[in-house]
């Protein structure tokens, strides 16, 4: 498993709140940096997925812990 960078956890925020938040802690990392995206439950994945694609950030890996989901991503 790929060790983070760095960690955001936003459990209870919206899902267009936790893509925002999620872009702005990405955009001053450094390329090849991993942000652990930690979420109350699966509603920002559509999201997470659109932000990735359209900022070419990498979704590595997508894992469920009960009702938390965590998203790495590389910038």
């Amino acid at each position: 498993m790929v060790q983070p960078d760095k960690t955001l956890d936003i459990r209870g925020a919206a899902e267009k709140r936790a893509v925002q938040l999620a872009r702005e802690v990405l955009r001053p990392m450094r390329s090849g940096q991993v942000l652990k995206l930690v979420t109350g439950d699966q509603q920002p994945r559509p999201g997470i997925i659109a932000l990735c694609r359209e900022e070419g950030y990498d979704l590595l890996d997508t894992m469920r812990d009960d009702a938390v989901f965590a998203f790495l991503i590389r910038r």
